[in-house]
């Protein structure tokens, strides 16, 4: 893949009741690129990833990913796109 955009964030803000868990936050990652998201217990690291996988929806600022708003594609779209692996799962396997 080449060094173009796959997913961007631009101005993102979220709040939970009166709390603001992400402020202003705007990136840009390319395809095959590794970034660590690093801060203490608290500090939105979760929130933003919800944010970037369009599990949640922000208050203000967009998400694209491939130049197009998350908000604009089919969840099977999406699976064919990119993969979410989640710290713990209810799955059960027999």
């Amino acid at each position: 893949m080449d060094n173009a955009a796959c997913l961007t964030a631009r101005e993102l803000r979220y709040s939970l009741g009166t709390r603001r868990l992400i402020n202003d936050v705007s990136l840009s990652l390319a395809g095959g690129e590794m970034v660590a998201i690093i801060g203490p217990n608290g500090a939105g690291k979760s929130t933003l990833l919800r944010l970037l996988t369009g599990y949640l929806t922000p208050d203000c600022g967009e998400c694209r990913l491939l130049d197009r708003p998350l908000e604009h594609w089919a969840p099977q779209q999406l699976a064919k796109v990119r993969a979410v692996m989640r710290q713990y799962s209810d799955l059960a396997f027999p």
